[in-house]
C-alpha cells in the first residue's frame, strides 16, 4: 500500500485514494506526485468515535459510498 500525507497544523483529517494494489510494471506511472495527486479524494477523514476506520474508494463512486 501506498501512504502519501502532509502534515498541516490548519488542516485536519487526511485525503486519501482508492489505490490499494499494483502491479510491478505499474510503479512508475503509480509513484508519480501528479497521478497520486489527481486520484486524491476531495473528502477529508477523521478517525474518531463517529468514524472507526478510513475508507477507500474511487472518487466517481464516493456519492454513491456516502448514501
Amino acid at each position: 500500500g501506498i501512504t502519501v500525507f502532509n502534515k498541516s497544523k490548519s488542516l485536519h483529517g487526511f485525503q486519501l485514494t482508492h489505490l490499494i494494489r499494483f502491479k510491478q510494471s505499474e510503479r512508475e506511472i503509480i509513484l508519480d506526485n501528479k497521478f497520486l495527486e489527481s486520484n486524491l479524494s476531495a473528502k477529508k477523514q477523521i478517525v474518531n468515535e463517529n468514524n472507526q476506520m478510513f475508507y477507500k474508494c474511487d472518487t466517481r463512486f464516493e456519492k454513491i459510498f456516502e448514501k
